[in-house]
């Protein structure tokens, strides 16, 4: 209970300058434009009056805002159930807010409740469940935002951790001709193409890019790279290093792959376009 009571304190602290704003603007807007007849009141009462209008609304948002979602549904985790009981807090407000007015401009401003009187009177309740309800999702979506930004830096973080580890890894392609074949880092590894009975190795050295070719098969180099992750078949004659990816995109039915500061185009085969979207995304 402790907890709980600390949470509706907090709670009341952060909201408590919104539910003030939102009286003073049912305040101001009933004192000026006067949708409610108060010419029988002078101006100091007309203010007191008005001004209770404005702190019935403080009240109730307070109750219905504030206390009622911490002490009734404090519980609940689910989104959907969460948007079901914003619906209902701001129905609750409404409902509570057109009464109270009611009552208060009859037994209190002496006011005769025509039809005109309750349709105006209803649209103003309606004031603090709307600007509640704005303030609500602006906040969920700053939260959203915020929780995004946050994964995506442990993202960033984590595939740098990732990409160090790469540079430090080498990895060694034999020729079937030559007695010495070529060294390379994992991480300057951009593409490797089958070109008849060799292969053409694509790699990056400094800040230009090489190629090398290898008396090799394409099914032999997919072997040698089948634990390294980032490396993936994407055609009968091409692998990619999926860090390299900088876009997929569809051509005349064709799927191509756009590298990062490489102008050539990568095809992509139907059958493994499922696979390598599940690693892009």
């Amino acid at each position: 209970m402790g907890k709980n009571q600390s949470n509706i304190v907090q709670s009341l602290k952060e909201n408590l300058g919104l539910y003030f704003a939102i009286s003073i603007g049912i305040f101001l807007f009933v004192l000026f434009f006067q949708p409610f007849p108060i010419s029988q009141f002078d101006f100091n009462n007309s203010l007191l009056f008005v001004g209770g209008l404005g702190g019935t609304s403080f009240l109730f948002m307070i109750l219905i805002h504030n206390v009622l979602p911490w002490n009734v549904f404090r519980e609940t985790r689910d989104l959907v159930n969460k948007r079901i009981i914003s619906y209902l807090a701001g129905f609750a407000l409404w409902l509570l807010c057109s009464v109270a007015f009611a009552f208060y401009l009859h037994f209190v401003g002496k006011v005769h409740l025509s039809f005109f009187i309750i349709l105006k009177l209803v649209i103003i309740a309606l004031a603090p469940s709307i600007a509640l309800r704005i303030h609500d999702l602006l906040h969920f979506y700053k939260q959203k935002e915020l929780s995004l930004l946050n994964k995506n830096q442990f993202l960033q973080k984590k595939l740098e951790k990732y990409q160090e580890g790469l540079q430090q890894k080498t990895i060694e392609f034999a020729s079937d001709t030559e007695s010495k074949g070529i060294k390379l880092f994992l991480n300057d590894i951009v593409w490797i193409k089958s070109a008849d009975n060799y292969v053409e190795i694509y790699y990056r050295e400094g800040s230009n890019f090489r190629k090398k070719m290898l008396r090799n098969t394409l099914k032999n180099i997919e072997v040698q790279l089948k634990n390294h992750a980032e490396f993936m078949r994407c055609h009968r004659t091409t692998i990619i290093n999926i860090t390299y990816v900088d876009k997929l995109f569809r051509k005349s039915n064709n799927y191509f792959l756009h590298l990062k500061e490489v102008e050539e185009q990568i095809p992509v085969s139907r059958q493994y376009i499922i696979s390598l979207k599940e690693s892009l995304w």
